[in-house]
């Protein structure tokens, strides 16, 4: 390793607290206290500068209520060819494991079906804490024929108040599809009336 790196990585593991969140983001924290935020979908909020950052990652996510606060905390790293993916994905799940402790194989059945990726929880012997109940690190190969060779990969990390914070969000996506509906059936029964 080259002095300059375990410089580098030295002073940033000294200068981090022991039990930090993921990229400084707590449990149950208000979307207020994130600085700006981009409401993606359905409780999906970009965080456009998060406390913390780490360099493998570009874009990071919140999926928050106003009941909750943030029950997850998402980051999807850069593109890069898909050739260093394993390299990368290794250098990652070595950096979690020296955290969380031991991960076990999953394999999605979404984003494209098939990808592989770790989970650590209680099934896997984790030691996870702060409110941490599961963190998945997935590998994503682009599913583009024009991007076809680049793949990145995404963290999550999902709180306690996750399952919470989940049926809210179902409940206010029903609720949003059953306005739809009411809203497109009056609009069919008025064009109805044009004939």
């Amino acid at each position: 390793m080259h002095y300059a790196t375990a410089l580098t990585l030295a002073v940033t593991l000294t200068a981090m607290p022991a039990h930090a969140s993921p990229f400084g983001i707590d449990m149950g924290e208000p979307l207020s206290q994130l600085g700006q935020t981009v409401d993606e979908f359905g409780g999906k909020f970009k965080v456009e500068s998060p406390p913390t950052q780490h360099p493998t990652f570009e874009k990071y996510y919140v999926i928050a209520t106003p009941e909750t606060g943030v029950c997850e905390v998402e980051a999807d790293s850069y593109s890069f060819p898909s050739m260093f993916l394993n390299d990368r994905f290794k250098q990652v799940r070595e950096q979690i494991a020296s955290k969380y402790g031991v991960s076990r194989d999953i394999v999605r059945d979404k984003y494209p079906p098939g990808d592989p990726g770790l989970q650590w929880d209680e099934r896997s012997g984790a030691e996870l804490k702060d409110g941490i109940v599961r963190i998945m690190l997935l590998q994503r190969r682009s599913t583009n024929e024009i991007m076809k060779d680049d793949a990145h990969m995404t963290i999550q990390y999902f709180y306690q108040n996750f399952n919470t914070c989940d049926e809210i969000l179902k409940k206010m996506q029903e609720t949003i599809a059953a306005e739809r509906q009411k809203v497109d059936q009056d609009k069919a029964k008025k064009d109805a009336g044009a004939f």
